[in-house]
């Protein structure tokens, strides 16, 4: 049974500018069968993470423990010369809903297009990161080797790093 979201507004991120409305999309696909959505989320943090399209492969890893949100880049000259900004978008939630065992229980689709209810835009995802309180951290390729095989997931790691939080001291969250 698709559960709905528990406020009235969801949050989109996008390395896209000016959106009037967001279209479902087939881009990322979670369920092949789910076909084209829209993502959303409840958490703003999270939607933050999702600015900078080139960050879907092995050389940078999103997550939480409890409410720390990270974001870990293995190449630092590669993200900041990609990094041209987008924006957060605000959205209705009423046609937004997820699945139990479908994506993150603060993930939702709309297989509508949505209306855009207000947009922030930044011209720097990284800026975006550390105004949303997500921790950066610009690690080497063999940290994150061994933050993916973590038994732990990597959070002993983490609390060994500086971040790029700490370094500018923007935002700076704690890992329980």
């Amino acid at each position: 049974m698709p559960i709905k979201p528990d406020q009235p507004t969801v949050f989109h991120g996008s390395g896209t500018r000016g959106l009037k409305s967001i279209s479902p999309r087939q881009e990322s696909v979670r369920d092949p069968k789910e076909g084209p959505v829209v993502f959303g989320t409840s958490r703003l943090r999270l939607a933050c993470m999702f600015m900078s399209p080139d960050t879907r492969d092995s050389w940078t890893k999103k997550g939480s423990f409890s409410n720390t949100y990270y974001f870990i880049i293995s190449n630092e000259k590669r993200y900041r010369d990609g990094d041209k900004g987008g924006s957060i978008y605000e959205l209705p939630a009423d046609t937004f809903y997820r699945e139990e065992g479908k994506g993150m229980q603060i993930e939702y689709v709309s297989k509508t297009e949505v209306p855009i209810i207000k947009e922030r835009e930044f011209d720097s995802t990284l800026d975006a990161l550390l105004w949303c309180g997500v921790q950066v951290y610009f690690i080497d390729p063999e940290t994150l080797q061994k933050i993916w095989k973590a038994p732990d997931n990597g959070l002993d790691i983490l609390k060994t790093l500086t971040s790029e939080n700490m370094k500018q001291g923007k935002n700076v969250q704690q890992f329980i």
